[in-house]
């Protein structure tokens, strides 16, 4: 049997880019240990003090601005939905990395939590 992974889908008014500050340990000394990245964040409620949590887990240092992912959309490309093939797309735009995705292995999970 032929497994097929289909792109998982999100709502797009849910959907921002997180700009965040990453560090390089390995940065020799002319260069610059904080590098810009882009985490994808969903929007928990539609409320003023909505918070926003990232759809992986994510390793960044901090925030530093919250952007709607259909501003790096164009016109004819908004619509109700968007899959994660086009997020990704969309990253592309940005000119940044997206951060580095934490293994969720069950196993590594718990080896951390031991040690």
């Amino acid at each position: 049997m032929l497994n097929l992974k289909l792109p998982s889908y999100f709502d797009t008014e849910k959907i921002f880019f997180g700009f965040v500050d990453t560090i390089n340990p390995n940065a020799g000394i002319n260069e610059s240990q904080i590098v810009p990245k882009v985490v994808i964040l969903e929007k928990t409620s539609k409320a003023k003090n909505a918070k926003f949590k990232p759809v992986k887990n994510y390793e960044y240092h901090n925030i530093n601005k919250i952007i709607p992912l259909a501003s790096y959309m164009k016109d004819k490309e908004i619509g109700w939905f968007i899959s994660s093939n086009k997020v990704e797309k969309l990253v592309e735009r940005t000119g940044l990395k997206e951060a580095k995705v934490l293994d969720t292995d069950k196993h590594e999970k718990v080896l951390k939590k031991a040690a």
